[in-house]
């Protein structure tokens, strides 16, 4: 399998040993695309739209040498040659590939004696490796991966192999990451040895490229984080050629890559021993179903006596939870009742009755914190969520079908905290008038999203948002861990269901969070915004106010 050399040293009719015509310039018409940019004079490389665009205009009365913006007319690249140059890659061309992450072949055009391989483009037409900077981070790189790897294994299964897979065959708009470099491709018979090692080799590449694109080689320093230390490996793999095909590399990546990243804004002041939790709770059956599937809890311990103004004489602790049964499964309603009481149970057992028990000489001193007096937050909350997942494993055995229900869970110790999380009810923090999601949602449709997989490209395919990939009750040995946080005075939190979230914008949400009022009328309000949004589902919100010791005249400050 031989490169399509350049003709720089032949003439429009293909005589060897004559000089070849100038490059074109932006505004000449082949065809029926218009350059509005040289790419590479001597690659003979350009970037191009059509003739007119979609609106009827002239593309030559476009601005001719910038980018195409996201909402512009298709841009294309061209590649000239002389007569017969672009031959090798016509049974390619043939085969009409078009995959959501493949910049693919079009046509060739022919004029004044000079072929033109028409390809598509994205941006300004220039690949990843044409920027100096890495353009990707590692998680960036990782996700990258996932649909450059299907690009390429549906190019493998159409017998199709690509030979060039590097930065240069990699352009990236708008954060997306799509295989170009089709010009050098070569058909194949997908059973002959050859092509399997070809295949191989292309996938290995492709795991080289990524680490290529983020900077990131076969080692990494320990701090440089999962995403990096993951890819890293990846590396390592595929310098040592094990990858057999893109499919492999596309697997690992998808597992790898990280799918909410919470960034949470700079916390103020907190003052364990002087710190308040006000709380409330809504609930509605919405304006289709017949049955509340929904559950939620709240429980606050709180200790004020005569030595609270020593450090550590007040320690106010709490769990807030919702649960939300699964409704395509038998009881989900049982279920989500069976959570929310197991969780409240076994983290007042393992957590809040030992703070009320704690011996006043410890917290007199200040040894209450994270020195390790008070009960492991992350340890009694995922001790919770298994008992719970436990629990709701026997009601599926009682009553011979499977069931189960989300658990989003929040146990707080004065101003440490620790969120558990299974299934797609979502939890919210508002700080500094900004509202983070602190759960990631376990469905499928998330994860592709997050993914920004090809299937979502694809017309033919409906992912149903409601599918979940994790949730109480699904496998007997469910991960179910606990994450730390740290809650500071003023801060919101918001737990709710999906029939929520899903109907009521991110927007209003922060809105009728951060609005005037107690903690229950805030509630309510999440709740009938649901509804008059629809109310296709139940909905359901936790509310929490966190307080600090000074005077607090901010809206929320009165009692739930």
């Amino acid at each position: 399998m031989t490169d399509q050399h350049d003709d720089h040293q032949t003439t429009a009719s293909g005589q060897a040993g004559q000089v070849p015509p100038p490059p074109r310039a932006p505004g000449d018409v082949i065809g029926a695309y218009v350059i509005v940019r040289v790419i590479d004079p001597a690659g003979r490389r350009y970037l191009a739209r059509h003739t007119v665009g979609e609106t009827g205009t002239p593309s030559t009365a476009l601005p001719g040498a910038g980018p195409a913006s996201p909402s512009a007319e298709p841009v294309f690249q061209l590649l000239e040659r002389a007569p017969g140059g672009h031959d090798a890659v016509r049974p390619v061309l043939d085969l009409e590939l078009r995959h959501p992450r493949l910049l693919g072949l079009r046509e060739i055009v022919t004029r004044n004696e000079r072929d033109y391989l028409v390809m598509d483009a994205v941006g300004d037409g220039l690949p990843a490796g044409a920027s100096p900077a890495p353009p990707l981070d590692a998680a960036g790189a990782l996700a990258a991966g996932v649909g450059l790897a299907d690009a390429l294994s549906f190019l493998h299964r159409h017998g199709v192999v690509h030979l060039r897979v590097s930065p240069d065959a990699v352009a990236i708009h708008d954060g997306r990451a799509q295989l170009c470099g089709l010009e050098h491709a070569e058909t194949t018979h997908p059973a002959d040895p050859q092509a399997q090692r070809l295949f191989a080799r292309d996938a290995n590449f492709l795991a080289r490229t990524l680490g290529l694109l983020a900077s990131v080689g076969e080692e990494v320093p320990a701090s440089a984080g999962a995403p990096a230390s993951a890819l890293s490996d990846i590396v390592r793999r595929a310098v040592a050629s094990e990858f057999g095909t893109p499919d492999e590399v596309g697997a690992i990546c998808s597992v790898a890559v990280p799918t909410h990243v919470v960034e949470l804004p700079e916390a103020g002041p907190s003052l364990a021993s002087e710190m308040t939790f006000l709380t409330a709770s809504a609930t509605s059956v919405g304006r289709v179903r017949t049955q509340n599937q929904d559950a939620a809890a709240a429980a606050v311990f709180e200790v004020r006596d005569d030595l609270s103004d020593q450090p550590g004489a007040t320690t106010p602790a709490g769990v807030f939870l919702v649960a939300d049964g699964m409704g395509g499964e038998a009881r989900g309603e049982l279920a989500s009742r069976i959570a929310c009481r197991v969780v409240v149970a076994e983290v007042t057992r393992g957590l809040l009755l030992p703070v009320v028990e704690m011996p006043i000489e410890p917290a007199v001193a200040g040894l209450t914190g994270a020195d390790g007096v008070l009960p492991s937050l992350t340890d009694a909350l995922t001790r919770a969520g298994r008992a719970a997942n436990a629990r709701i494993r026997d009601l599926s055995t009682t009553l011979g079908k499977p069931t189960g229900t989300t658990l989003t869970a929040i146990a707080t110790i004065a101003g440490r905290a620790a969120l558990v999380h299974v299934g797609d009810s979502r939890a919210y923090l508002l700080r500094a008038g900004k509202l983070i999601q602190l759960s990631e949602d376990h469905s499928l449709l998330a994860r592709l999203q997050a993914l920004d997989h090809p299937l979502l490209s694809d017309p033919n395919m409906m992912v149903p948002r409601s599918y979940l990939y994790r949730a109480l009750g699904q496998e007997a040995d469910n991960e179910v861990e606990a994450t730390p946080l740290t809650l500071a005075s003023g801060d919101r939190l918001l737990i709710c269901s999906d029939g929520l979230w899903d109907e009521v914008p991110e927007a209003t949400l922060l809105g009728l969070l951060a609005g005037g009022g107690t903690p229950r009328q805030c509630a309510t309000a999440l709740v009938a915004a649901a509804d008059e949004a629809g109310g296709s589902d139940n909905s359901t919100a936790v509310v929490v106010f966190v307080q600090g010791p000074e005077p607090d005249t901010a809206p929320g400050a009165a009692s739930a």
